[in-house]
């Protein structure tokens, strides 16, 4: 509450406990009632203002994250995309290699992950079982050798002796140690 300034009231000091009384009853004062009404009202205004904005900002920052969070969501979803396209490119460029499918899919999920121990393992097995099956397949095309004497099949320098110029040169030329025959 407002206190009275005595000291602007005239010989207040020297007066009487009913002359201070009366000169208190009859004292003008400004009146800042209005200014503290003004004063209070903008007080409020601007507090309601400063809420209302908070919570817009509240509102654009929930905005904000949970935008944040679907395009983080959706960069997941687009690097899983990619490594699932690039093994599945990888699988496909072995299987025409001739990998099996099972072995041609784990060896292109190794390589998308960078395990190239895994990848060079893989690969060792494939050439194994590749070479395998080529030796086999070449091996049912090989015709068997005649029944006899098996000395027949071995060249020996009498033998070489015996064949014609011309089945010594191609002999000569497919085996370059003729000159070791016994």
């Amino acid at each position: 509450m407002a206190r009275i300034d005595t000291g602007r009231i005239d010989g207040y000091e020297g007066m009487t406990l009913e002359e201070k009384l009366s000169a208190l009853e009859g004292y003008e004062y400004d009146d800042h009632s209005e200014d503290v009404e003004r004063y209070k009202n903008a007080v409020s205004k601007a507090n309601s203002e400063a809420a209302s904005w908070k919570k817009k900002y509240n509102e654009q920052q929930t905005g904000d994250d949970k935008t944040k969070a679907e395009v983080a969501t959706l960069r997941e979803q687009l690097e899983t995309l990619q490594k699932e396209k690039t093994v599945a490119s990888y699988k496909a460029q072995f299987a025409t290699q001739g990998y099996d499918e099972e072995l041609a899919g784990a060896t292109a999920e190794a390589l998308a992950n960078g395990d190239m121990a895994t990848v060079f393992a893989n690969n060792k097995r494939f050439l194994e079982t590749h070479d395998k099956a080529l030796i086999a397949n070449q091996m049912k095309d090989v015709s068997k050798p005649a029944a006899g004497d098996p000395v027949d099949v071995v060249m020996t320098k009498k033998k070489f002796l015996g064949l014609s110029t011309a089945e010594q040169q191609d002999y000569i030329k497919d085996h370059p140690d003729w000159k070791e025959l016994k």
